[in-house]
């Protein structure tokens, strides 16, 4: 099994962040003729991408772009049309944010940022409100199949502060827009890159939507400004094409979350056979899965087959992302745990009455981090506290004397059915997932006592009901059973995680 390696890397310096494109600029002018992003048949060098990179800036000087103004980025996944227009934007001084209209639990139009103008393909318009749309000039072309649209009613925000926005989890299904200063922007990408070792030389697949932030500053910004080459799965992901891009580019790592990581693991414990005659994944010197809880019993399975280490990762959009690193490389490590803070980043537990509690037990989570977001752009009720570089979590969790974390599952996480002993909503999905084929699941606990429970099965796999409730009347017996619903929703009914 691989390992990693843990040379801090040489990173230019930063002084005051000054424009954060020409940070990462200033970073490939020793690198330009090698081969910086892929996307299907396409290959880009550092040259070629800053040379479009700045035709982009010119182009959007010419829609009268300033600095503070918000663009937004309309984009089905990820590309390198998308990546190109940020760094475009980024590099005026301006603060861009990418949008996945195609996503239907995305709830954010360009109309609710602000925005001065977006840039969205012509084979995704059609997702973008008409309401709207109504503030906005009619389509000016760009390019064959990308069209601007320019803010002409009064409703526009404009931010002078932030050098990037994103949007929140969404774990509410209320999205929130996120303020990103460029100081503790790079803390958090220098931390990633620490922490994981990224080299110059690494391949990283891109599986993640650029919308969300765990994938566009925990990995794609993270290895390109250490000139890692990035490669594009595809603009609509297709999980079972992974392995094969994996084995195609020599990739040496891939960052996931829950469901993807889980199809990872299911298609070469069900089909290693089919896949083993045609690639190898030899290359990869780890897989990383945040973004949610992760149950053990997959981590184990692909430390089996992958055979490099599982890094389990904790972290929140408004902590800049990542908070926290667990790199497991066999069973005997702590797989509960999420990890340990990167350098430079605290984590405690407070109690009930808003002390820190001692070693080992249970409270709600604080993180004082220099990649601290700048607060929301606007004004939400739902919003998470943060006080300087405070933020106050809805996790309960633990901190040990080692600063090892363990997170338990929310405040509202506990199932508290009459009659029987409490439990966290994770120990129960943990269940499931290790005795069944399960790609996502939905607990969720009614007010008359009664638990439904949603379950999505992998794709051609059956999960008969009530061999699901045997297995949860074993393990917690008939007074906890009685009161559990079992429904198999359309997979699109179930909001998957990221």
């Amino acid at each position: 099994m691989g390992t990693l390696t843990y040379n801090p890397p040489v990173l230019p310096s930063t002084g005051a962040a000054g424009n954060l494109a020409q940070v990462f600029r200033k970073r490939h002018l020793g690198l330009l003729n090698e081969i910086a992003l892929i996307e299907d048949q396409r290959q880009l060098t550092f040259a070629d991408f800053w040379r479009d990179v700045d035709r982009n800036s010119d182009t959007l000087t010419r829609k009268g772009v300033k600095k503070g103004h918000i663009i937004a980025i309309v984009c089905p996944m990820s590309s390198i049309e998308a990546v190109e227009w940020l760094m475009a934007a980024i590099q005026l001084g301006a603060a861009p944010i990418i949008l996945n209209l195609a996503d239907k639990f995305q709830k954010l139009q360009p109309a609710d940022a602000g925005a001065y103008g977006f840039i969205v393909s012509k084979d995704i318009q059609k997702f973008i409100n008409p309401a709207n749309l109504e503030q906005y000039a009619a389509a000016d072309l760009l390019s064959d199949h990308l069209v601007w649209h320019q803010l002409t009613g009064s409703d526009q925000a404009e931010t002078t502060e932030a050098a990037l926005l994103v949007t929140s989890s969404g774990s509410t299904n209320h999205k929130k827009i996120i303020k990103y200063g460029a100081e503790g922007l790079l803390f958090n990408i220098k931390s990633n890159i620490a922490a994981l070792g990224i080299r110059r030389e690494d391949r990283t697949l891109m599986v993640l939507p650029l919308t969300y932030s765990y994938g566009l500053v925990g990995q794609f910004m993270s290895h390109f400004l250490m000139g890692s080459t990035v490669v594009f799965s595809n603009k609509w992901l297709i999980t079972n094409t992974i392995i094969e891009l994996i084995s195609r580019h020599r990739i040496n790592s891939v960052f996931t979350v829950p469901p993807i990581f889980r199809q990872m693991v299911f298609l070469l414990e069900k089909f290693d056979f089919l896949y083993r005659r045609r690639y190898s994944w030899s290359s990869l010197r780890y897989i990383t899965v945040g973004g949610n809880h992760i149950e053990s019993s997959n981590i184990l399975k692909a430390l089996s087959i992958y055979r490099c280490p599982i890094v389990k990762t904790f972290g929140l959009a408004e902590a800049g992302p990542r908070v926290a690193t667990n790199i497991i490389t066999s069973a005997d490590d702590p797989i509960d745990a999420v990890g340990y803070p990167l350098n430079g980043v605290h984590v405690y537990a407070l109690g009930e009455d808003g002390r820190p509690v001692i070693d080992g037990d249970c409270g709600k989570l604080v993180i004082e981090t220099p990649s601290t977001s700048l607060g929301y752009l606007r004004r939400h009720h739902n919003g998470l506290h943060i006080d300087g570089r405070a933020i106050y979590t809805q996790d309960l969790g633990s901190v040990n004397r080692d600063g090892l974390i363990r997170i338990f599952g929310r405040a509202d996480g506990q199932l508290l059915l009459p009659g029987c002993e409490p439990i966290w909503q994770n120990e129960l999905a943990d269940l499931i997932y290790a005795n069944f084929y399960v790609l996502k699941l939905k607990i969720e606990q009614q007010e008359q006592g009664q638990l439904n429970i949603e379950i999505a099965p992998m794709p051609n796999c059956k999960i008969k009901g009530e061999e699901v409730l045997a297995r949860i009347g074993a393990q917690y017996g008939d007074c906890f059973l009685s009161m559990v619903r079992i429904a198999f929703p359309k997979i699109s009914q179930i909001k998957l995680d990221k």
